[in-house]
């Protein structure tokens, strides 16, 4: 609310600019580069995914008797992996482009919220949390790769559609679900998370024929 205050205080746009925005970079332009399109889906059912993670993570290894300094570790373990990925893996990022990013971090996440649902066995905790570069981390490099095609009078506008109607407002729908679903299922709920990875595998793949 403060910043929408804050934007209503702004001075306003010279009228050159204002026909400009209300063109190439109005609300629907950025949907002209067909990848754009599909990256929205793809990136909310990939990031979304981390919700049930973010929400109940802790509470369900912290019922499974871990300790808080283990669980903490495990946490920043996962932030050390997608500080990894973002400061080394430009050459891997080249290699599979913004498709093949995609793709693995898919499958990467159906792999993580399978173990995470299966088991809390610590070894394999870790392993999964060590994903996190790839399900978080090469998702988002993705993402940036293809709002990278747009013009710079719509790139803005494509990034702000991007976060509010991709990940995040996918990410709050699914937070709010997550309670229901930690209170019936446990740590089971992982699977749906899992099952959202899934359904992602081929999004990547129309995101490549979208990009040609």
């Amino acid at each position: 609310l403060a910043t929408a205050a804050a934007g209503r205080a702004l001075p306003p746009m010279p009228a050159a600019e204002r026909r400009r925005a209300g063109g190439a970079a109005g609300f629907l332009a950025p949907f002209r580069d067909p990848a754009f399109a599909w990256l929205l889906p793809l990136s909310a059912l990939v990031q979304a995914s981390h919700a049930f993670y973010y929400g109940f993570g802790t509470i369900h290894w912290q019922a499974a008797g871990l300790s808080a300094g283990v669980i903490g570790l495990l946490w920043a373990e996962g932030v050390v992996a997608e500080v990894a990925l973002f400061l080394w893996g430009r050459r891997l990022a080249d290699r599979l482009g913004a498709p093949g990013l995609a793709a693995l971090a898919a499958l990467a996440g159906l792999l993580r919220w399978s173990v995470t649902a299966s088991t809390t066995w610590l070894p394999a905790l870790a392993a999964a949390q060590a994903l996190h570069g790839i399900t978080f981390g090469a998702m988002h490099l993705a993402a940036m790769r293809v709002l990278a095609r747009q013009p710079p009078e719509r790139a803005a506008t494509a990034q702000t559609l991007h976060a509010s109607l991709g990940p995040g407002l996918v990410s709050g729908l699914l937070t709010l679900a997550s309670g229901p679903l930690y209170a019936s299922a446990g740590g089971a709920g992982f699977w749906a998370m899992a099952g959202l990875c899934l359904l992602a595998l081929p999004l990547a793949w129309r995101l490549r024929r979208a990009m040609g």
